[in-house]
């Protein structure tokens, strides 16, 4: 009798399904560079497509200071909102407490993953264990960096189970998939713009593409275009995100997404004497010379002297470039790397993970994988 009253109520009140809490970055197929780790310079996480560690095509990269070794980490019940993430590993230097998902704004919370190969996956793979929660959904705060050699057209995330050749696409109804911020899967395809941008985007820097009056972290309008962002268009659907183009603002001037190495010289100003921001982009160089993008009212603004220009081509003249060069404590030359710089925004919901193929009865806990490809145009199907 007691048994069938127990199928009866289940019949009736079905019970949820348990959430799966990520527990940490598995490191079976990661090198971390060694410490000493010297203040303000760059260190790798090596990231291998099988186990024996023979085959490298990405890594998370960090600069030492906040951020910290192994350069990712995750953050289950934030301290703060209780909200989870995918993040960077590392503390906060105001009060020495470990990173949060509800870190404020420009606070290093992306974790920096870095692609040496187009045509090529860079598999992370996570360790999970059971939660009581029905689902449990992750942001994931990542900067996707294009270290190859060559401009990337399309990237692909999908989400699965196994290393390299291994990689299987997690099926559907097994409680692990892309989702919104609420954890609500979308049942159709879903492309940017039909959802919040932090639900699902892949946007260039604000500080190169973005109007400040629309956005309330930025008071500085971005250098090559004033008015609108600049993308990768996406669409997510059955544990596949994939990329449908890149918006004209970019494409029509860059073509596709530029590498590292193939980046453009830029002038930048320091606005504020503050090595923790950034400094602001305001001229850039092409084969023609050096010009600047930013209005004559721009330069009002911040009290400074309008840029001379020659009449003909419109380039910066060379008193303009000396005034400049004779103080290096205001101005200076560097690669505009954000060129080369995606940050991505999208959610990973967690559940039911005993019906995942690498569930493990015995501890109850199980994997996943998250896998980042890129693609060029410049190789047959997209392959180096």
């Amino acid at each position: 009798m007691k048994a069938q009253l127990l199928m009866i109520q289940t019949m009736l009140f079905p019970m949820l399904a348990n959430g799966a809490i990520i527990a940490r970055w598995n490191p079976d197929n990661v090198i971390t560079e060694s410490g000493p780790y010297l203040p303000e310079q760059t260190y790798s996480s090596l990231i291998y497509n099988d186990l024996f560690l023979s085959q490298s095509n990405g890594s998370i990269i960090w600069v030492e200071s906040d951020v910290m070794a192994p350069g990712m980490g995750v953050v289950f019940d934030d301290a703060v909102d209780g909200s989870h993430c995918l993040m960077t590993a590392g503390i906060n230097p105001e009060d020495m407490t470990v990173k949060q998902c509800s870190d404020p704004f420009q606070s290093s919370k992306r974790f920096k993953l870095s692609s040496t190969a187009t045509g090529t996956a860079v598999d992370l793979i996570f360790d999970v264990s059971d939660s009581l929660l029905s689902v449990d959904t992750y942001r994931v705060l990542e900067k996707f960096f294009n270290s190859t050699l060559f401009p990337i057209s399309n990237i692909e995330i999908e989400i699965g189970f196994g290393l390299g050749a291994d990689f299987v696409p997690a099926p559907a109804g097994i409680g692990l998939d892309f989702s919104d911020r609420e954890g609500i899967i979308w049942p159709n395809q879903i492309n940017t713009g039909e959802t919040n941008s932090v639900n699902l985007d892949a946007l260039f820097p604000f500080g190169l593409f973005g109007d400040a009056s629309t956005d309330p972290n930025h008071d500085i309008d971005g250098y090559f275009d004033a008015t609108d962002r600049a993308r990768f268009f996406l669409t997510a659907n059955r544990g596949k995100i994939v990329s449908t183009g890149i918006s004209a603002n970019y494409l029509n001037v860059f073509g596709a997404f530029l590498a590292k190495s193939q980046a453009i010289n830029g002038y930048f100003w320091d606005h504020d004497d503050d090595n923790d921001t950034d400094p602001i982009l305001i001229a850039h160089q092409t084969a023609t010379g050096w010009f600047t993008l930013r209005p004559d009212q721009w330069w009002l603004d911040f009290m400074l002297p309008i840029p001379e220009t020659h009449l003909l081509d419109g380039t910066l003249t060379d008193d303009t470039l000396a005034d400049w060069n004779s103080n290096p404590d205001d101005y200076g030359i560097d690669l505009i790397e954000d060129l080369a710089n995606l940050n991505l925004n999208y959610h990973i919901s967690t559940s039911d993970i005993d019906l995942w193929p690498t569930y493990n009865v015995n501890d109850q806990s199980a994997q996943f994988t998250l896998r980042m490809s890129s693609y060029s145009v410049i190789f047959k199907n997209g392959f180096e």
